[in-house]
């Protein structure tokens, strides 16, 4: 079973209102019970070697995966949508120079990386080379990359934002880009740097 996180500050966000944030939230809690349920059906379906019900396996375990992909990509999410933004410090702060040139490079790079999709952005450190990476995906599922970790990720779903700016999708990202949270973050860098 999974347990809920809470955020207690998405709701006095500054990048969206808290109607929408307690909206947003309530979708993410149907995620995670939508996983719970997925998986109580799962551990009932029994195979056997002469026996397997192997089409209806493939489409729970479909689910599953987007499912439980929609669950963290919204913890990470939420994490950086405080009340107040903090910018990037110490060791993230290093690796985001060296990776980019700048934190104005970076900042321009998710920028631009967010502006190409319609789902989801993140920002991944790739633990083969070290390196950082805004990366695009227009899917809840589809991971951007194998040995990465996720460290940010913003939605661009417009269940995130139409209700706040309507078609200004821009201006969502802007705002989202002005006001992101990074301590979590940084914990985050720092957990997975080692």
């Amino acid at each position: 079973m999974i347990e809920p996180k809470t955020f207690p500050d998405l709701l006095e966000s500054r990048v969206v209102s808290r109607s929408t944030a307690e909206e947003h939230y309530k979708l993410y809690l149907s995620h995670v019970r939508k996983c719970d349920d997925l998986t109580e059906r799962l551990t009932r379906i029994q195979c056997t070697r002469s026996t397997c019900q192997a089409t209806e396996i493939a489409n729970l375990k479909g689910d599953l995966t987007f499912v439980l992909a929609a669950v963290r990509n919204h913890e990470i999410y939420f994490d950086i949508l405080a009340a107040q933004g903090a910018p990037p410090t110490g060791a993230l702060l290093e690796a985001i120079r060296a990776c980019f040139g700048s934190l104005e490079n970076y900042l321009g790079d998710l920028r631009q990386t967010a502006r190409t999709c319609r789902g989801w952005t993140w920002t991944m450190l790739d633990e083969c080379t070290g390196r950082l990476w805004n990366l695009p995906s227009q899917q809840m599922a589809t991971g951007p990359l194998w040995k990465a970790r996720p460290l940010l990720a913003l939605d661009l779903f417009e269940h995130a934002f139409f209700c706040d700016y309507g078609p200004r999708r821009l201006d969502y990202i802007d705002a989202l880009i002005a006001h992101l949270n990074f301590k979590p973050v940084e914990a985050r860098y720092l957990t997975a740097a080692g």
